[in-house]
């Protein structure tokens, strides 16, 4: 009898309990629970992560302002000026500038094996030097619109605010005065016809020889790109420390 009262006590218990847990369940299948779930409270581990709310643009990623079509259509008569573009579009401020990429319409390895490469600031119409270096590749003839050349900035240029130009110094060779043909061996950046960026837009543009001042090119951009902090990127719950 002791072992069967044991028993019958075991039992009891055990309907007790699912009967808790099942009126639990039921409280939020009706009445002010209805359609909730059950709060599950469990250890948060922290991580570098953080969260950007949906629909915010996040400046700290790095991209490409790619202005071109990537066709190189003609290149800029002009002798010993920088051409390029102005990038006044498809950025947010502040910004940063740490690598460059171009198109030559032409190219030739004496006296400057690499391209000489500038950057410029852009404040109320005028012109200021913020980076000259060389870079992109050693050039010779037959290489010009068919490479891709890349160039990394001395230091980067950081927290930069508003437009500005990043240009390819055309050759300095007199006999390149008016020369507009591509894969000639007159240095110079490679011009594309049409604006294929969001704006639509033409930004190819010459910086005179005073270096301080710079006319618009026309219906044309160079082929020319810049890359850092600056794309308007929308991320979702996603970002980097």
């Amino acid at each position: 009898m002791r072992h069967r009262g044991l028993s019958f006590l075991v039992v009891v218990a055990a309907a007790s309990l699912v009967s808790g847990t099942t009126s639990a369940a039921q409280k939020l299948r009706s009445g002010p629970g209805l359609g909730r779930k059950p709060t599950v409270n469990l250890a948060k581990a922290r991580s570098g992560m953080r969260n950007v709310p949906p629909g915010t643009r996040a400046p700290n990623v790095v991209g490409t302002i790619t202005y071109d079509n990537n066709i190189p259509f003609s290149r800029e008569g002009t002798l010993a000026v920088p051409i390029g573009n102005k990038f006044d579009n498809g950025f947010l401020d502040p910004h940063s500038i740490n690598m460059v990429s171009f198109r030559l319409a032409g190219c030739f390895q004496t006296p400057y094996p690499q391209q000489r490469v500038s950057i410029f600031d852009v404040n109320a119409g005028t012109v200021m030097n913020l980076a000259q270096f060389s870079g992109g590749g050693a050039c010779s003839s037959g290489t010009s619109g068919a490479v891709l050349r890349t160039a990394m900035l001395p230091a980067p240029i950081v927290g930069h605010v508003g437009p500005f130009i990043g240009a390819v110094f055309n050759t300095n060779f007199g006999g390149c005065a008016g020369n507009t043909g591509i894969g000639t061996t007159c240095e110079g950046a490679a011009l594309s016809v049409g604006g294929v960026d969001p704006g639509m837009g033409f930004h190819a543009i010459r910086v005179g020889n005073s270096m301080s001042t710079a006319q618009n090119l026309g219906t044309r951009n160079a082929i020319f790109r810049s890359t850092g902090d600056n794309l308007p990127v929308e991320l979702m719950n996603f970002g980097v420390n």
